[in-house]
């Protein structure tokens, strides 16, 4: 983290965070030992299956206690890093012009969610750190081009269409080419829509 540029204050978060979680397994793994104290007993395969849950289920409580609250960014960390990605993507023009923090809220970003189903919570201290370190030095532009797409289509062995107008009118056009074989050339329509943000 120090490499990162985080502050002291980030450092020792981090610090105290992972002192207490490693505490805590030692403590959980302790807990589980115990069943085997007694040389002269055995414990039943009840007692170490009920033993191990407990274990399991303390570990898990500590990792997520770890992520959510001892080492998680606080708000006013992610608000502010919100605010600096937007104005520089907002910089950027083209689809990113008139990005603003509340779009990137929205969007979840600053956010991650460790449990299925689970409520999001912010970014963890090392995370923040990690982005406020890249972000700043980072240039970003835009310049529309389709370039780059069309020769890794030509790789494919596709044939690009015509450059249209509009960013998005060039997704479709590309996309209807690679779409046009379903077989193989669905993977290809796959790969656009990834390449354009349109599937995960």
């Amino acid at each position: 983290m120090p490499v990162m540029n985080a502050t002291s204050t980030q450092i020792q978060q981090f610090t105290t965070a992972r002192t207490n979680m490693g505490n805590a397994i030692q403590t959980a793994q302790e807990n589980f030992e115990q069943m085997c104290a007694d040389p002269a007993v055995l414990p039943t395969s009840a007692t170490v299956n009920s033993t191990e849950s407990t274990m399991l289920a303390a570990m898990l409580t500590l990792f997520n206690s770890f992520i959510s609250t001892d080492a998680a960014a606080s708000n006013t960390e992610i608000s502010s890093m919100l605010s600096t990605m937007a104005t520089m993507m907002s910089g950027m023009g083209g689809p990113m012009g008139g990005m603003t923090p509340g779009t990137l809220s929205g969007m979840e970003v600053g956010m991650m969610v460790t449990t299925p189903g689970g409520t999001p919570q912010n970014w963890s201290v090392m995370m923040f750190s990690v982005n406020s370190f890249v972000t700043p030095t980072v240039p970003m532009s835009y310049t529309p081009s389709t370039a780059t797409l069309s020769s890794q289509l030509a790789a494919l062995g596709v044939t690009p269409p015509a450059a249209a107008d509009g960013d998005e009118q060039q997704f479709h056009d590309l996309n209807a080419v690679a779409d046009a074989d379903r077989t193989p050339n669905h993977l290809h329509g796959r790969r656009l829509r990834q390449l354009f943000g349109h599937v995960p």
